[in-house]
């Protein structure tokens, strides 16, 4: 009896301090709990078993937390490594592209370390009045898209400078002029010393034709994209899409004045015959080969970001644009 009597006063104690701090709490705020913190404040305080109920569901939800957040860092972090192997293969892409202008300072530098005393022997037998042209590749393996295999060098001829010279030749041919096309590879094996290589070639085509007076003399190459901010460079000419070319002149040469002279005057004429074709002026201290004559053109046409069928166009164009030069100088 006593034990029922103990167990009805604490009922009606419980309810009342439930009432008297709910009451307190929602209208004065002066403990700063939620009712729902209250209830549960209280019924802790007869059922400890409710709170350890409670402590689970918390530290449940905790971990259903940690594990979200260690879910998204896990994402994070595979995306972290996708930029990552972005960024690798771009510098791949970089490192390719300095190793190919690596070995173009290599052959630079050989060249600006010719001697030029058997270049007055060969330079006697060359004029300029006559109408044969030659053509030759220094770098015969340079290569366009979508031939990109070797760093942009191929042995086979398509899709390489060789064949745009082919239609620099036939271009040339329909407009009345003898065109020599040599595809002596002189850069297969190496780059290095390619200059000295491609020099004895064109001792050897001029001293075959010591009877015949040279109108012009073209090293006929393509540009590395990197110079050009890793974009193929275009222009529009009679709604065709062309590549653009540059002329590059050695400073290193006795006759500098006559070959930059020369190169204005392709420019000049490029412009006038189509408005925007004109091409850059590249000089360097070196030689290039081109103290054999006056008539000496390094020739650049696109780069290795331009398609073969933009590099054949612009040698149509530059054909008819030299033709033109060679008939008013």
């Amino acid at each position: 009896m006593e034990i029922k009597k103990v167990c009805f006063i604490s009922i009606i104690c419980f309810v009342l301090t439930v009432v008297y701090l709910i009451n307190v709490a929602t209208d004065k705020n002066e403990l700063g709990l939620s009712a729902e913190e209250i209830g549960v404040l209280c019924v802790s305080n007869l059922y400890p078993n409710i709170t350890r109920g409670l402590e689970k569901r918390d530290t449940l939800s905790d971990n259903r937390l940690v594990i979200k957040e260690m879910n998204q860092d896990k994402e994070k972090s595979v995306v972290d490594l996708e930029e990552i192997v972005d960024i690798n293969n771009e510098l791949i892409s970089q490192n390719d592209n300095s190793m190919a202008n690596y070995e173009e300072m290599i052959s630079d530098k050989d060249n600006l370390n010719q001697q030029g005393d058997n270049d007055k022997e060969v330079t006697e037998i060359v004029t300029s009045n006559n109408k044969m042209i030659i053509i030759y590749h220094t770098h015969a393996t340079e290569s366009y898209q979508p031939k990109n295999e070797g760093n942009f060098h191929n042995v086979e001829e398509e899709g390489t400078v060789r064949e745009v010279g082919n239609v620099l030749k036939s271009e040339l041919e329909a407009l009345g002029y003898s065109v020599i096309h040599d595809k002596t590879l002189h850069d297969a094996e190496s780059y290095n010393k390619s200059y000295s290589r491609s020099m004895e070639t064109l001792k050897g085509i001029l001293n075959d034709n010591k009877n015949k007076e040279i109108a012009a003399i073209i090293d006929l190459h393509r540009d590395a994209a990197s110079y050009m901010g890793n974009v193929g460079k275009t222009v529009l000419i009679d709604g065709e899409t062309s590549a653009n070319y540059a002329l590059v002149v050695g400073k290193g040469n006795s006759n500098y004045e006559k070959l930059n002279s020369l190169a204005i005057a392709l420019n000049e004429t490029a412009e006038k015959m189509y408005p925007g074709f004109g091409g850059r002026i590249i000089t360097k201290p070196y030689k290039y080969n081109q103290s054999i004559s006056d008539r000496c053109i390094l020739l650049e046409i696109g780069n290795n970001e331009n398609n073969i069928r933009d590099a054949r166009l612009c040698g149509k164009y530059f054909a008819r644009v030299l033709a033109e030069t060679l008939e008013n100088i």
